[in-house]
């Protein structure tokens, strides 16, 4: 029960991802793949700045629609942060995490990519007295990251579904219209054993699965690399023993 409530939280990102868009071809060059809160899952939004000045962030929080999410703070809901990080400070974003219920959605900063800012996100996830953390940076989809080619992004990440582990991921789109995406898988020769392409992601939306789920047999008991077409998607990916986990890094 711990891995399927889990797929349903799972995301996070390397923030040297290659990516393949014009400069302006997303809102969000900064992005946090995922967040979850409550149903025993916390995250933390970690911003340190080692700029010599105090710096002024906004975080946009959207559901798996797309649709802005009302995140909970200290009992009030918002749909966006506004915050300043002190000079050579760090500050921490938490929303509220003790309901029942696990609430997942993504987070966009603005400005993008602001040079002096480290922004990481910490997932926690407790359960009768037990706990597993894990920490991701967010993904910077700007320059020097960009490629400016009129073909989709191709993204490479690696899987294994050996030894009774499971890998999952979710997939952000930070774009403002909706996205379809193919994943082709290889195992470690470099032969092609399946292909998946999930349904269309919206605007601002995101959808995440394990791949034991997805259909394609010749992933059981197999390890490899896969690649991910789909511009303006960040993915995030995690891979657990039950209850432990640690992030696939793209």
């Amino acid at each position: 029960m711990r891995v399927v409530r889990f797929l349903a939280v799972v995301l996070l990102c390397w923030a040297a991802v290659p990516a393949v868009y014009s400069q302006n071809a997303s809102q969000y060059l900064l992005a946090l793949p995922q967040i979850a809160y409550g149903g025993g899952w916390e995250t933390k939004i970690v911003i340190t700045n080692t700029n010599s000045g105090s710096v002024n962030l906004t975080i946009n929080y959207y559901d798996t629609n797309g649709n802005p999410l009302m995140v909970p703070f200290s009992g009030v809901p918002t749909s966006q942060s506004n915050v300043l990080v002190p000079a050579n400070g760090q500050l921490e974003v938490v929303p509220d995490f003790q309901g029942t219920t696990t609430v997942v959605g993504w987070a966009g900063f603005t400005p993008p990519g602001e040079i002096g800012l480290k922004i990481q996100g910490v997932f926690l996830w407790q359960n009768q007295g037990n706990s597993t953390q894990a920490v991701a940076p967010t993904v910077s989809l700007s320059a020097p990251c960009i490629i400016p080619l009129p073909n989709p992004t191709l993204v490479t990440m690696p899987f294994d579904m050996t030894n009774g582990g499971l890998s999952a991921y979710a997939f952000a789109n930070t774009m403002p219209t909706p996205v379809t995406m193919t994943l082709t898988f290889y195992d470690q020769n470099g032969n092609q054993i399946g292909t998946y392409q999930p349904a269309a992601i919206p605007a601002y939306g995101h959808t995440q699965f394990g791949l034991n789920t997805i259909g394609v047999a010749a992933l059981a008991g197999a390890k490899g690399s896969m690649q991910i077409s789909g511009a303006g998607v960040v993915p995030l990916g995690f891979k657990f023993y039950g209850s432990i986990f640690t992030t696939w890094l793209p």
